[in-house]
């Protein structure tokens, strides 16, 4: 029973982990495929891709999932138990990152949302690019008092409930406070 309870412990915590760091990789995967975006570092052409970057750790999840459940239904009566549990909830955290992902939430900050965000304006996809610019010079030290303002600024009458929009008027706050 012990042993039981510890590899459960182990599986709950290895899976989450998995599931998490799958996921990020899909966005890094497919932000590659789009020509570097990921790395934050948009590239120098309109329009710039942002629909595989935007939901690749939903995808990496669904598939790794399924290929767990898949496995887990060809194998089942050669796999342990306990390793068997193990699968099942790397298939339920593979499947659960790619729900909560993939359904917009409404305070617009999954990767659904993000994706709705960037399909619905066109500032948004750009404030998305300006703001991928901006986190590699963040990376490298400089301050938001040392970023171009200009850069920064958006247009009066923005739709600032756009998360994206809305974040880049903060980041010009953040360049004037700073």
């Amino acid at each position: 029973m012990i042993e039981l309870m510890i590899w459960s412990t182990f599986y709950l915590a290895a899976a989450f982990v998995a599931q998490t760091m799958i996921h990020e990789a899909g966005h890094y995967f497919f932000g590659r495929g789009s020509l570097g975006q990921c790395l934050m570092l948009p590239p120098n052409k309109e329009p710039c891709p942002f629909i595989l970057p935007t939901i690749g750790g939903v995808v990496l999840n669904t598939l790794t999932a399924v290929t767990a459940m898949l496995l887990l239904w060809i194998s089942w009566e050669y796999i342990n138990f306990v390793h068997c549990i193990g699968i099942s909830l790397f298939v339920f955290y593979g499947v659960g990152f790619a729900v909560m992902n993939i359904i917009p939430d409404r305070e617009g900050y999954n990767d659904g949302a993000v994706l709705v965000s960037l399909k619905k304006d066109d500032l948004a996809r750009t404030c998305s690019q300006i703001q991928m610019e901006l986190v590699q010079d963040l990376m490298k030290g400089k301050t938001y008092g040392e970023m171009d303002v200009v850069k920064l600024r958006i247009p009066d009458g923005s739709n600032l409930a756009n998360p994206l929009i809305g974040y880049h008027k903060i980041m010009e706050c953040y360049h004037y406070m700073d």
